[in-house]
């Protein structure tokens, strides 16, 4: 063999489509989830709801997969506004995204509305919970377009000093207060979910 560059693994697209659809799937059955459950809309913000995974391999918004349209509340039930798709959210996948520089196999999140009381129901549900306050943000991190989010993430993980399965804010202004749910799967952090909306007794 001369010394020129190794051929790259013809494999690893192949791999990496098989890899996205499995995470498109876990999403969707995720969501089936969300949408028989009764009585999700006392959990869901008024920004609605999402749920997403990452890709093992995701190095941005498009590896990450989550309800295009978002998820509302509608007589009572969740209903999904759009199917699963790579780079629906980029909100979401923030999140995930710096989940995963501190534990890469948390690839999935969904976001809940705050309260004092779902936050009780967290730590009842035995989830270690870490919160960040919005007023100690930095302006020069205020400043930059989807920097806030990664922030209060950080300063959340430095708190519980891991990788937490709740992550909140109270809100501030002009952003509403926030619980985000972290997991390795989508069908993962629904049954979490589903575990602190079975202490709310709705």
């Amino acid at each position: 063999m001369g010394r020129g560059r190794k051929p790259a693994n013809p494999l690893v697209l192949l791999q990496q489509e098989a890899e996205k659809w499995r995470v498109i799937s876990d999403v969707e059955r995720a969501v089936e989830m969300l949408e028989a459950e009764k009585n999700m809309d006392a959990l869901i913000p008024e920004v609605r709801m999402n749920v997403g995974m990452a890709a093992s391999f995701a190095r941005g918004v498009e590896d990450v997969a989550a309800v295009e349209g978002r998820i509302a509340g509608f007589r009572g039930r969740a209903r999904a506004l759009g199917c699963p798709k790579f780079g629906a959210s980029s909100h979401i996948a923030r999140v995930i995204l710096k989940v995963m520089e501190y534990d890469p196999g948390i690839r999935a999140a969904i976001n809940l509305k705050y309260s004092p009381d779902i936050i009780e129901a967290c730590r009842k549900a035995g989830f270690i919970v870490a919160g960040f306050d919005r007023k100690e943000e930095p302006e020069d991190v205020r400043s930059v377009e989807g920097r806030s989010l990664q922030w209060g993430v950080e300063q959340a993980i430095q708190k519980a000093m891991r990788v937490p399965d709740v992550i909140y804010d109270e809100g501030g202004y002009g952003k509403e207060g926030m619980v985000r749910v972290l997991a390795q799967t989508a069908t993962e952090a629904v049954e979490k979910v589903l575990r602190i909306k079975s202490q709310l007794k709705l």
